[in-house]
């Protein structure tokens, strides 16, 4: 269950990731240090809510955690996708703290799995992100293969 969680966010993140700058610039029509520049502030905000999302994710409980930091990532995708520029921040506000909500504690109830000194935790935790990772590579190869290549 928490690899495909793990595994569809990943998806939406990885929408962000690479096409964030390319929508920025020429759906909302901002300049292009413009829109590094808020990619840029997206990405340092995005991994230093991870740990204010995993501190309150220790305080209160993992599972809920993860399901409130889902349900916040997919509405800030949703709202993202509106070509606004006050939606572009809304989404990406509401992107970043549900992310932030949903890694750390998702993380954590993989770890709890296992026993300290179990010799498959490590391998669980290779084969999640492995795989996560694996899938958007493919997802984001296919995109640009389809947009900039004459061959698709």
């Amino acid at each position: 269950f928490i690899f495909l969680m793990f595994t569809l966010y990943n998806v939406g993140l990885g929408s962000i990731y690479s096409s964030s700058v390319l929508y920025i610039e020429h759906t909302l029509h901002f300049s292009y240090s413009n829109a590094y520049f808020i990619w840029g502030t997206f990405i340092a905000l995005f991994f230093c809510n991870s740990l204010i999302g995993g501190f309150c994710g220790s305080k209160l409980a993992h599972q809920p955690a993860i399901y409130i930091g889902l349900l916040f990532a997919s509405l800030g995708l949703i709202i993202f996708a509106i070509p606004h520029p006050i939606t572009l921040c809304i989404g990406l506000a509401i992107f970043i703290t549900g992310s932030g909500f949903f890694v750390p504690n998702a993380l954590s109830c993989l770890g709890q799995l296992f026993k300290k000194n179990d010799y498959r935790r490590d391998s669980a935790f290779t084969l999640l992100l492995t795989f996560s990772n694996r899938s958007e590579e493919r997802r984001v190869g296919k995109e640009c293969r389809s947009r900039w290549s004459p061959y698709h």
